[in-house]
């Protein structure tokens, strides 16, 4: 796809759809709830609609786009496989479902799937009694699944790895006899998700303890209950880097500043580098003020606009450093290798580290992007396009996994696809 810039000054007002990570916490957790809970304003991106046919295929009744209507939990024998593609929340959040419903699963997923690692929250789950074994290679999908007991009580497991395994972790506790009080050893990355995780588990009846990320006890019962889905902050990320390299005008998106979403932040770092950012109740505006200026962000938070930020960066002119990203390197490729590839493309000189990356940035050039299977890789180098005129994204089809309409809301910001 060839992305054009706008002819005239931007002036879009972006209707967000709902948010696929409270989407898919809300789905699992209304399973587990039993009765008729109801999510609006639902993310209908790919992972979302994997989450959904896993859930449909153990027995949950599920009807609805936008709107999902879903009846929780039912328990049969039946054996079953699941094969949650690329989509890796979905894959972690079924292991812990799955380990509850008393039957014989096989979870698996893609190439890449199998190589993004689920041993810690295996090892948790089985602690707690769950009968958890690895088909190939240990510590990694595929799995299966066998009927166990979880007792619920107290685990232990390691926050430097990723925020899902304890996201899948707290919300299965309050499904357990004796709920769960979850240990939390080292440094928590990506503590926004868990946030958001029991915000989610609030909602529906849960009763949380949260002892500065190093405990976390939650109880249950959960109950039916009626949920609506914020915008997503992480797509909003995409339109507001189209505000900051606009050449006048400016990108609103209908997004709450006050979001637990840890995306929401990203409008304070476009501000950092000069883009003129104003706030309102319910939505965020950006446009560009100037030459962007070099900066250095600590990413923890909002790993999942990291890829954004590098590509502005790219533009800024000097060195900046993003940090706290760990956790790319395990996404659907890895992240800071995938960028350090295309931004050379584009002429522009970065370093790399194990959770960093630095961009040397001034005088970007317009280049064909290699996506590498990764949604994210594809939307992050669609705003390039308002400061160079134009350029070439391959496999633009891979936004469906987060964000299926994108391309059409950015031909409504006034670019030319």
């Amino acid at each position: 796809m060839i992305i054009k810039n706008p002819l005239k000054p931007l002036n879009a007002k972006i209707v967000l759809g709902g948010s696929k990570s409270l989407t898919n916490r809300a789905l699992l957790i209304a399973s587990l709830a039993g009765g008729r809970s109801v999510i609006e304003n639902a993310s209908l991106s790919a992972d979302s609609k994997i989450l959904i046919n896993a859930l449909k295929k153990s027995g949950i009744k599920i009807s609805g786009g936008k709107k999902i209507k879903i009846s929780g939990i039912k328990k049969s024998d039946k054996k079953i496989t699941i094969n949650a593609g690329d989509a890796g929340t979905a894959l972690r959040f079924l292991t812990a479902f799955c380990a509850l419903t008393e039957k014989e699963v096989i979870l698996t997923g893609s190439a890449r799937m199998q190589k993004r690692p689920v041993g810690e929250l295996v090892a948790a789950l089985n602690f707690l009694g769950a009968n958890i074994e690895y088909l190939q290679r240990p510590g990694f999908p595929p799995l299966k699944i066998n009927k166990g007991l979880l007792r619920g009580g107290r685990a232990a497991i390691n926050g430097g790895v990723s925020s899902q395994f304890i996201s899948a972790l707290l919300m299965l506790g309050p499904a357990l006899k004796n709920g769960l009080a979850l240990d939390i050893k080292g440094k928590l990355v990506s503590a926004s998700y868990v946030d958001m995780t029991l915000d989610v588990m609030r909602r529906f009846g849960a009763k949380i303890q949260n002892k500065n990320y190093k405990e976390i006890i939650v109880r249950g019962p959960y109950k039916n209950a009626v949920y609506k889905c914020e915008p997503d902050a992480s797509g909003a990320s995409y339109f507001l880097a189209c505000g900051a390299l606009g050449s006048g005008g400016a990108v609103r998106v209908n997004l709450n500043p006050a979001s637990l979403q840890g995306d929401v932040k990203f409008a304070d770092i476009l501000k950092k580098m000069g883009a003129k950012v104003t706030k309102g109740k319910d939505y965020i505006e950006v446009a560009s003020n100037g030459p962007l200026k070099a900066v250095n962000a600590d990413m923890t938070l909002m790993p999942d606009t990291a890829q954004t930020l590098a590509v502005l960066c790219a533009f800024a002119r000097g060195k900046s450093k993003i940090k706290g990203l760990s956790t790319l390197r395990i996404k659907e490729t890895d992240r800071i290798a995938a960028l350090s590839a295309e931004l050379a493309k584009m002429n522009v000189k970065t370093k790399t580290g194990k959770d960093f990356l630095e961009i040397y940035g001034g005088e970007p050039k317009t280049a064909k992007i290699k996506t590498y299977n990764d949604h994210r890789m594809a939307m992050a180098f669609a705003p390039p396009a308002a400061a160079l005129g134009q350029i070439e994204i391959l496999n633009p089809s891979v936004v469906k996994k987060s964000f299926p309409d994108f391309w059409i809301k950015l031909r409504k910001a006034g670019f030319r696809l």
